[in-house]
């Protein structure tokens, strides 16, 4: 049986234009993003595209380490954690708080 996951579904009034776009080390622990955009070389973006991070899919920041530590997400049901550096290479948008 698939894992069930906490995120929204993507409704039909969510996208790009009407989310707060930033890069994904500014999103707080526990809100919900969609990835916008990957940038940086083509080795940044193979490595989020491996972790199943790419433009469209939608993440929520689980936990935040301290003193610029990895920034931990779940996407697709599984939690990856994903660098400080390669963190600022995802333009994500943000989603309003219900």
């Amino acid at each position: 049986m698939p894992k069930k996951s906490g995120l929204r579904q993507t409704e039909p009034s969510l996208t790009p234009k009407n989310l707060k776009r930033c890069s994904l080390d500014k999103v707080a622990h526990g809100r919900d993003a969609m990835v916008l955009e990957l940038r940086g070389d083509r080795c940044a973006e193979q490595q989020l595209v491996y972790r199943g991070i790419r433009p469209g899919e939608m993440l929520r920041v689980r936990q935040i380490a301290p003193l610029g530590g990895p920034i931990m997400v779940e996407v697709n049901g599984g939690s990856v954690a994903i660098g400080r550096a390669l963190a600022r290479h995802i333009v994500v948008g943000v989603v309003p708080l219900p």
